[in-house]
């Protein structure tokens, strides 16, 4: 069989919770299949060969006589114009043939007649949370129409259970049509790293001795006021010298985020790191006293399961799929209410017996959400 990948997603160049699904997916889905062809599609005006290579070594597609790449050197938006409008041309035939387009995050991809489509929806938020969205990623999502999408393909994967109930209230997509697939974890999360890489990131950053973490995206579904305001609460009833960390790459509308830390004098107190190096990751985690994780909104979470498997006691708010994600190993707390977030810092920053079972229970949780995993319900579900 003949499997396309629509590789779009994975070349944005970021490292975030949708790339690297897709990239920790198809890396242990070329591991498990020794069976199936695999056709790796891509469209981009600019030479994005470098990249490829890059994450084909990464994968496992360079050099590999099971796989191939098709690069087409046509503008993105131009195609989707075209299959916005007139439906063509099939992405099953630029790729030349394949049985099934597997589309790891959902994008335009029309398929002939007798092709099969699998696209993976991480989450709505989208559609329940318009508000966060720029303009232009308003007009994006317009322009791609993901519920014709999920309307359109013969199989959906959600990364949570949340995230089903979602399309089947929102698109009415039928109960039996969408499965859920977990992320998984990187087994290197679980690894202690030496005292000499956690020395390194703790300088590289300037950390102090114990911190508050949080990890991703700048922005306002990430609900960070709430967590500022929880600290600034905390002020007096922990130890003076312990920080906020914000560690991650600024999205869009971040500017209240800084403004609320001015507003709150706590400059000296919070530590914005920008974007942090996949390598350093693990040593950040480690180092935390605590992890909050306070969205509004996750269609799965994965900073929060990464946290876990490092050893960090993990915080979370209590919706969508976050409290599925960390089931009783973690603490949650309603979104909107910054004192019950504070009050939940507080008591796992002076419990270090509440630490510890935190930290075991936590590991021990991680290690249900593998890869190895995730890639052998997609390929059941592909190859189905």
């Amino acid at each position: 069989m003949k499997i396309g990948i629509d590789f779009r997603t994975v070349l944005s160049g970021k490292r975030t919770g949708v790339e690297l699904y897709a990239i920790n997916l198809l890396k242990h889905l070329l591991k498990i299949d020794q069976r199936n062809e695999y056709i790796f599609f891509n469209s981009a005006r600019r030479d994005r060969s470098k990249l490829i290579a890059e994450l084909g070594r990464e994968i496992g597609f360079i050099n590999n006589p099971r796989a191939k790449v098709v690069d087409l050197r046509i503008s993105d938006l131009w195609l989707e114009i075209s299959w916005r409008i007139f439906g063509w041309p099939k992405i099953d035939k630029l790729m030349g043939g394949v049985d099934v387009v597997f589309v790891p995050n959902v994008m335009m991809a029309p398929v002939s007649r007798g092709v099969k489509k699998v696209t993976t929806f991480h989450d709505l938020n989208f559609e329940l949370f318009p508000k966060f969205f720029t303009l232009k990623s308003r007009l994006w999502f317009w322009l791609i129409r993901p519920r014709r999408e999920a309307l359109n393909s013969d199989r959906l994967i959600a990364v949570s259970d949340s995230t089903k109930r979602d399309l089947e209230e929102i698109y009415k997509i039928p109960n039996n049509k969408t499965k859920v697939v977990y992320n998984g974890v990187d087994k290197g999360f679980f690894d202690l790293e030496p005292q000499a890489k956690l020395d390194e990131v703790r300088g590289k950053h300037n950390l102090p001795a114990k911190f508050i973490l949080y990890l991703g995206t700048l922005e306002p579904r990430k609900n960070l006021i709430t967590l500022i305001e929880a600290f600034h609460k905390l002020q007096g009833g922990v130890d003076p010298q312990i920080k906020l960390v914000l560690a991650g790459g600024k999205g869009w509308y971040y500017d209240e985020i800084f403004k609320k830390v001015e507003e709150l004098n706590l400059n000296d107190r919070v530590i914005f790191t920008g974007r942090f190096a996949e390598e350093d990751k693990r040593a950040l985690y480690q180092l935390a006293t605590v992890f909050v994780f306070p969205s509004w909104y996750e269609g799965f979470g994965l900073p929060a399961l990464e946290a876990m498997a490092s050893g960090a006691p993990v915080i979370v708010a209590n919706n969508s799929s976050l409290p599925e994600v960390v089931g009783s190993a973690g603490l949650t707390f309603e979104a909107h209410d910054s004192g019950q977030l504070a009050v939940k810092i507080e008591s796992v920053m002076g419990n270090a017996e509440l630490r510890e079972r935190m930290t075991r229970e936590g590991r021990g949780r991680a290690r249900n959400f593998t890869w190895d995993v995730s890639a052998r319900a997609t390929l059941a579900i592909l190859e189905e």
